[in-house]
């Protein structure tokens, strides 16, 4: 009887595994340090439409398991986010696929107050530049 159960269990769970296959997306989470090299980034709280969530571990990476999307289907992040920290590289999210040939995915984030500091210089060369295109 016992043997009869547990070769019922073995044969559900080989079943629904492959009733239910995953599509698996490796990725880094990076700091971004201006003229320097991307540091690795642990801590981050990721949150995937399909995928659930994870949190990057102490050495930047992590894993996203889809249920329902394959390689090459579109991966729509709901929050990346980490405290402190600012997305960097959301050009690249919004265009993020499923990788076909399992490359990982980076996540690029930076310093809030990196972040603004950038900005307003280039706010300010741009001021400068319209500026002087007005004068002429």
């Amino acid at each position: 009887m016992k043997t009869t159960h547990c070769y019922l269990i073995f044969c559900f769970l080989f079943c629904t595994s492959t009733l239910f296959p995953q599509t698996v997306q490796q990725g880094v989470t990076l700091a971004y340090n201006e003229r320097n090299q991307k540091t690795p980034l642990g801590g981050v709280q990721i949150v995937i439409r399909d995928a659930g969530s994870t949190v990057s571990d102490v050495s930047r990476k992590f894993t996203l398991k889809f249920s329902t999307l394959k390689a090459g289907d579109r991966v729509i992040y709901r929050v990346i986010k980490k405290n402190g920290y600012e997305l960097f590289n959301t050009d690249a999210l919004a265009q993020w696929n499923i990788s076909k040939d399992n490359k990982p995915f980076t996540i690029i984030l930076c310093q809030s107050s990196k972040l603004k500091a950038i900005k307003d210089n280039y706010n300010r060369v741009a001021s400068k530049s319209y500026e002087a295109q007005y004068r002429k």
